[in-house]
């Protein structure tokens, strides 16, 4: 789901998705690499400082909740969520880069905690030759970190046997709607994959025995073929691989965790200006370019989806957090958004859930 390949390929098909406005964040390392950072740490209550080597966190706290508070919280659920207060973390990194505080990479300075330097692998043995691998040293003074994106929690609508609304069509792990959601334990997804992956494969398999081989629609392979080609030899114009991560970081600031009305509306206002008056003069050179365009005319796609069923959902719920309207509203929005493409348009309608499910997974965040 990185870069929304699934599901742009899938929506185009007309296969119905749901939830996309539930992502996936951890607070993870910035540089050399980004990897998320191991959780735990929170618990011995480190040092977070600015480029100007100031704690900042406590100017983001509400009244009555203190940082020892929001990071024993963060200790014991990694990612972002409405939730609890170990949000308040997340949410005060993501206004202290926009308000330009962080430094040249783009990061904030964790202070490792004097036990972990000298013991590196106390909190997380297991990852310890990953994190060497990856070039973050947790026996230095610090390590560098910010909010990243892992997943989503969303994804194509499916059955029990991981079939999406287009028979034949199947979907299993983060390409599908979980079961778990606006909110979802890191690494529970892993589960749904052995489940789902097994029934997918054997309902997939019947299915092909029962109906025999099919006829590849040879003129709609073409025309796919002649799109991409149509892409290459572009001069003049930005490289894709750069316009991609322009679009990143305008999510990053205004699609990640802090939405708003406002910030929603740049998001697609920046996508529609991508689309209209840089995508048509791409310079497309070699191969990576071509990949590049096409993971930045899916990425576009998929954050447009995310930013209107984000933009619709007017509350906040599971990792979903709207600034403008920070408080859970059961009232109006026990239902979920359900995502599907009629007439080459995107249209948006809600599901409403089996009430009697509403004691048990309202909590969970599956109403949402």
């Amino acid at each position: 789901c990185i870069t929304g390949d699934g599901y742009a390929m899938g929506y185009e098909a007309g296969a119905e998705l749901m939830n996309m406005e539930f992502e996936q964040m951890f607070i993870a390392t910035a540089y050399p690499a980004v990897t998320m950072a191991p959780y735990p740490i929170w618990g011995l209550h480190p040092r977070v400082l600015n480029a100007k080597g100031q704690e900042f966190i406590q100017n983001y706290l509400p009244q009555g909740v203190t940082i020892d508070e929001c990071m024993d919280r963060k200790m014991t659920h990694g990612p972002f969520s409405t939730r609890d207060v170990s949000k308040y973390i997340d949410i005060a990194m993501v206004k202290e880069t926009k308000a330009g505080r962080v430094n040249e990479h783009n990061a904030f300075y964790l202070e490792v905690p004097a036990k972990i330097r000298t013991n590196p692998g106390m909190l997380f043995p297991e990852f310890e030759d990953w994190y060497a691998y990856r070039g973050v040293d947790f026996s230095k003074d610090y390590v560098e970190i910010n909010v990243a994106h892992q997943c989503s929690n969303g994804g194509f609508k499916i059955d029990e046997n991981g079939q999406t609304t287009i028979p034949g069509l199947y979907a299993i792990g983060e390409s599908a709607t979980g079961a778990y959601g606006a909110d979802r334990l890191g690494g529970a997804m892993m589960t749904s994959c052995q489940v789902f992956g097994a029934r997918a494969g054997r309902h997939a398999a019947s299915t092909a025995k029962a109906k025999g081989a099919i006829s590849i629609y040879k003129d709609l392979l073409q025309s796919k073929l002649e799109g991409i080609r149509s892409l290459k030899g572009g001069a003049g114009g930005q490289k894709p691989g750069e316009v991609k991560e322009v679009l990143q970081k305008k999510a990053w600031e205004n699609l990640l965790v802090v939405r708003s009305k406002e910030s929603l509306n740049q998001i697609l206002q920046e996508i529609a200006r991508i689309r209209g008056e840089v995508w048509p003069h791409l310079s497309i050179e070699n191969g990576r370019d071509l990949v590049a365009a096409l993971e930045l005319k899916n990425l576009m796609l998929v954050g447009e989806i995310v930013a209107c069923a984000a933009l619709k959902r007017t509350e906040s719920r599971g990792s979903h957090y709207r600034e403008d309207f920070p408080e859970r509203n059961d009232s109006d929005w026990t239902q979920a958004i359900v995502i599907k493409k009629v007439d080459g348009r995107m249209q948006l309608d809600t599901l409403k859930v089996d009430e009697r499910w509403k004691a048990d997974q309202a909590e969970l965040g599956w109403w949402g």
